[in-house]
């Protein structure tokens, strides 16, 4: 899904460097709220940066040592949600990884979901998460059924919306769901 406003991270095992990338034709003012949080979505720590990003530019927006931004906490334990919101209300989030993706301790994030009908043929699919999903495929065993994203990271305590297309039945749609994680393929 095209964004015309991105979050760029650059993660060395010494350092965090947070990009803000604009292809607006207008300069965007805003907030970028970075926080730590352990996998099961609490706040460890929490830095909310102002800023004023020119027109069609990439800036760096935020740079700390990864010692100084984890302190005592396990990096295969954790990760920053880095969020701007500019203020116009343009919504931008980015999960932020410090170790490699077979590095991290996940746990089963018991990801949960409700099919809610949007009108004819078109049906919001809200995916939930008691902790981090991270690599979610969300997928159909139906070539008639069709979903706006099919990969994405869940944060635990927010929902995750896709619009899935079809003529299909709700139960049918529900049976037809094959949803995984990262998690899954560690323990099969």
């Amino acid at each position: 899904m095209f964004q015309d406003i991105l979050i760029s991270p650059i993660v060395t095992p010494d350092s965090l460097e947070i990009y803000l990338v604009s292809d607006k034709q207008v300069p965007v003012k805003g907030k970028l709220t970075l926080e730590l949080l352990d996998f099961s979505g609490s706040r460890l720590n929490r830095k909310v940066v102002e800023l004023d990003i020119p027109e069609n530019a990439s800036e760096q927006v935020f740079r700390s040592g990864t010692d100084q931004l984890l302190s005592s906490f396990d990096k295969s334990k954790v990760f920053v949600k880095a969020c701007f919101t500019s203020n116009s209300g343009a919504r931008v989030v980015r999960p932020i990884y410090f170790v490699p993706e077979k590095e991290l301790s996940l746990e089963d994030p018991g990801i949960k979901f409700k099919l809610e009908s949007k009108g004819t043929d078109e049906y919001k699919l809200v995916l939930a998460v008691s902790s981090l999903a991270r690599d979610v495929y969300v997928r159909a065993d139906s070539q008639s059924i069709q979903l706006d994203d099919n990969f994405i990271d869940i944060i635990p305590g927010e929902s995750r919306p896709l619009i899935v297309t079809s003529k299909k039945s709700p139960d049918q749609i529900r049976e037809s769901l094959v949803i995984r994680s990262l998690y899954d393929t560690y323990n099969e």
